[in-house]
């Protein structure tokens, strides 16, 4: 839908010059049917500030974009060719340089229903080029490119040391998504509502009893 693809846009490009964010330095994203199931043991954004990271994912990959016009884009805002974001061993992305002039981009998605992201670094000039070239430019409202992509490439190409993933650094948030635990794998169960009364969450998360169960319908 229209609205769909302007959100994505949104995420994608102008979130990171509106106003009402520029005093911040960190946004954390959880999307609205991205729900807690257990309080946090670890604080993520406390995590990402004393760290200085660019993002911090709960899930890695989520789609990909196979496309050579993506390496076209990246080529001309950064000056170099990479084709892949890789999970590194260490527990970041980086990328993988393209092999050869035909090589066709295969590059995968941060998942997008949770992550923290440094705003600093998204407001960088190449990074708000690049961002710009992949909706306004050329593809407004397609979701031909996303918001997914959006979050990751400028992640990749600035300080790849620097993009984390949650649970290679033993932060295991268990957030309920589409009946996934932060992404991973499908669930039996795709309703919240359903988890909280048929697989514990009423019983077993005393806090979240006392604060949300009045919320759920």
């Amino acid at each position: 839908s229209l609205a769909y693809n302007w959100q994505s846009e949104f995420r994608a490009y102008h979130i990171y010059k509106h106003d009402a964010l520029k005093p911040y330095k960190y946004m954390i994203w959880l999307d609205s049917d991205a729900l807690c199931t257990q309080s946090w043991d670890v604080d993520p954004m406390q995590y990402m500030v004393e760290n200085n990271l660019t993002i911090l994912f709960d899930n890695f990959p989520a789609g990909k974009t196979i496309e050579y016009a993506l390496r076209t884009k990246i080529e001309s805002v950064y000056n170099i060719s990479i084709c892949h974001a890789i999970p590194h061993r260490n527990g970041y992305l980086w990328g993988k340089k393209c092999k050869s002039e035909e090589e066709q981009p295969h590059f995968q998605h941060v998942h997008g229903f949770h992550h923290i992201t440094n705003l600093d670094v998204y407001r960088k000039p190449e990074h708000l080029k690049f961002l710009k070239s992949i909706t306004v430019d050329n593809y407004r409202f397609s979701r031909l490119w996303d918001d997914q992509l959006g979050v990751t490439v400028p992640a990749v190409l600035d300080a790849p040391e620097k993009a984390w993933d949650m649970r290679r650094h033993n932060i295991t948030l268990n957030i309920f998504h589409h009946g996934d635990m932060d992404g991973k794998g499908k669930g039996d169960v795709r309703s919240y509502t359903k988890w909280w009364n048929k697989k514990g969450g009423r019983e077993s998360w005393d806090l979240g009893r006392e604060m949300c169960e009045i919320y759920i319908m």
